[in-house]
């Protein structure tokens, strides 16, 4: 995989739009809690996942951001809660959030 230089967020959980430049080889990313720390990381193994959606559903798990429902059949499904991934959490039609690096 290629150095990651540049990470742009946009739309994504905390950020309205979060832009990183220079990052060197290891970076300390130091900040007070619910400030965006694993949200950014998040956002960079997303990237490197090449758009797989599998990475934001572990992560919603992860954070307690899911719904079990037992259906008739007494059969649980685990339901994500989409709207904690885009920042706002307010869905409209067609929503979108762009991560590029």
């Amino acid at each position: 995989m290629a150095p990651i230089h540049t990470l742009d967020i946009e739309g994504f959980r905390a950020f309205s739009r979060l832009t990183l430049s220079a990052l060197a080889p290891v970076n300390l990313f130091v900040g007070a809690n619910n400030s965006g720390k694993t949200a950014m990381l998040e956002a960079i193994e997303a990237v490197v996942s090449y758009a797989s959606p599998f990475v934001l559903y572990r992560a919603s798990i992860a954070r307690g951001e899911t719904r079990v429902r037992r259906d008739a059949r007494g059969d649980d499904s685990i339901g994500v809660d989409v709207r904690r991934w885009f920042h706002g959490q307010d869905l409209e039609a067609n929503p979108c959030f762009q991560i590029t690096a």
